[in-house]
């Protein structure tokens, strides 16, 4: 049994049970149709014999002077009529004036008279002259009351047996049909635990819900599984982090409704689509998350564990897979700042060169003065930038950010004018962040910008009495004039590579979970504001504006 499914180990004991039970009630059956025999013979018995005691004819017939040959006939012919094996009329000492067998009339009645002389009727089972029988004995009276004779009846113990062995097969018949009724029920009752287990053991069972749940609380990326009817019936602790569930929120709380769990729009919204994505990317209030959803489909087990195997799959709901892109969003900004600042390294390391080359060539030409203004201008041009923003910006990762984008803005065409006001410090602002919001907002304004008439985006980075402002701006078609231009997926931008869409989404994330505000509108170009917490505050504090006039979306 070892190997044994559930549905054949409940089959074989449902089976087993049915057996012993049926066994039992046939046995009960048997023993109750042999007593139902057994005292109605004693009721013929004691009927017979008490109605040939009461008769005047056999009370007239004891008294003559030949009682045995005055009643052999009549009662002969009464103890065929009535069915009887024996009825025995004799004299209060036993000796028999009747008898089936005409060789022991005149013997002594074997059995008990002592009743029956006192004047009651008595009914045994006794072994007589033709076996044990079921006998009933009754004392005959005269018309004063005194006994005179004794009058007995009775059937022998194998004609009751008999009655009985004729009730057996419908015992049987009745046992079979039972046993066949539970035999099926059995039958039905496991074809439905097959396939509630799949087929499975015990064993197996057990041994698959431990590394079930070991996985779900240990995998890395969050399970979430909803039935065909939208009922979440099962995720794990990654899944309530990634999701931000309520603490009070447990797996043991399921199965509950998507309506009574406080999901994020959009993962709520393709959890009621039942849509079919791959690494999709959705931005909650505090996480940007790839979200894989496919349809769910019940198993089955292998057919050489059962002889049949349906290979018929059920909907079994959809399976929602989340993973935190939050940190790699992050570092593929930090990355992309990187490579911005070492393009645009590059490239001046390749114009130093030429105005160096160019220096040289003045000295050579002997036109001394030239040389050292045109080497005194570039470098006063450059160092003013540099000194502007690294001493306003008590921040080098922000500085360098700024320095880089003013040179990949200039590659492009575009001039980039970076406008600090007061002393921009001492926030308890991650540095992530802030690359994260004014990266993406740059990014997004010297792509507007390119190939514009006067192709400009103003940065300006403004302390407030609250904390920090920043105000992008730049020359481009401007914000659509509907629709969420912080929507993840919204982009004016020429089809690339995938993942477009996200950086404004991050930037509208990142300031609602740092407690700030953004706004944006239309001013000759899209200008976007945010404003920012000198400590980052309530997620739930953000607030997001929009407004604009139509035209091409510079998101």
């Amino acid at each position: 049994m070892k190997g044994w499914s559930v549905a054949l180990r409940v089959f074989v004991l449902q089976l087993v049970a049915v057996l012993v039970a049926t066994a039992g009630v046939g046995y009960l059956l048997w023993q109750n149709d042999a007593r139902a025999n057994h005292d109605e013979a004693v009721a013929r018995s004691r009927t017979l014999a008490t109605a040939v005691a009461d008769d005047p004819f056999v009370r007239d017939s004891v008294t003559s002077p030949d009682p045995a040959a005055t009643l052999a006939g009549p009662i002969e012919r009464l103890r065929r009529d009535a069915g009887a094996d024996f009825i025995t009329v004799m004299a209060p000492d036993g000796t028999r004036f009747t008898h089936p067998d005409p060789e022991q009339v005149g013997g002594i009645y074997r059995g008990t008279r002592t009743p029956a002389l006192a004047g009651k009727t008595y009914t045994e089972t006794f072994t007589g002259t033709l076996g044990p029988s079921v006998r009933a004995i009754a004392p005959v009276r005269d018309d004063d009351g005194g006994i005179v004779a004794l009058a007995a009846a009775g059937i022998t113990v194998q004609r009751v047996d008999l009655a009985t062995a004729r009730d057996v097969p419908g015992v049987l018949a009745l046992g079979a049909v039972v046993l066949l009724l539970g035999a099926a029920g059995s039958a039905l009752l496991a074809r439905y635990l097959w396939r509630t287990t799949l087929g499975r053991g015990p064993a197996q069972l057990a041994r698959m819900h431990v590394l079930a749940d070991a996985t779900l609380h240990t995998a890395r990326e969050g399970l979430l599984l909803v039935d065909g009817d939208g009922t979440v019936q099962l995720f794990n602790d990654r899944a309530a982090e990634l999701l931000d569930l309520p603490a009070t929120l447990s797996a043991d709380d399921l199965p509950l409704a998507l309506s009574d769990i406080d999901l994020p729009p959009t993962i709520r919204d393709l959890l009621v689509s039942g849509a079919t994505v791959e690494d999709e990317l959705h931005v909650t209030g505090t996480r940007v998350l790839h979200v894989t959803q496919r349809p769910v489909t019940a198993g089955r087990t292998s057919p050489r564990r059962l002889r049949r195997a349906p290979a018929e799959e059920k909907p079994g709901g959809r399976v929602l897979v989340l993973g935190d892109h939050t940190e790699i969003s992050r570092l593929s900004g930090q990355l992309g700042t990187a490579r911005s600042l070492s393009t645009a390294l590059r490239a001046q390391t390749h114009e130093h060169a030429n105005r160096l080359h160019t220096i040289v060539s003045l000295l050579e030409l002997g036109r001394t003065r030239e040389a050292l203004d045109f080497a005194v201008a570039d470098l006063g041009g450059t160092q003013r930038l540099t000194d502007e923003v690294i001493t306003s910006v008590d921040e080098p990762f922000v500085s360098a950010l700024l320095l880089g984008k003013t040179a990949a803005a200039h590659e492009r065409g575009v001039r980039l004018d970076v406008v600090v006001t007061g002393e921009v410090g001492g926030l308890d602002i991650p540095p992530a962040d802030l690359i994260t919001l004014i990266g993406n907002l740059v990014d997004n304004a010297i792509d507007a910008a390119a190939g514009s008439v006067d192709a400009t985006v103003e940065v300006d980075l403004s302390e407030i009495p609250a904390g920090l402002r920043i105000r992008v701006a730049d020359t481009g078609p401007g914000l659509p004039g509907d629709g969420d231009a912080f929507a993840l997926g919204t982009t004016s931008k020429a089809a690339g590579p995938e993942g477009r869409g996200v950086g404004l989404a991050l930037v509208r994330q990142t300031v609602a979970r740092l407690g700030g505000s953004v706004t944006a509108y239309n001013d000759g170009g899209a200008v976007f504001v945010v404003e920012l917490p000198r400590r980052a505050g309530d997620p739930s504090g953000g607030r997001v504006a929009q407004s604009g006039a139509s035209g091409g979306g510079a998101a």
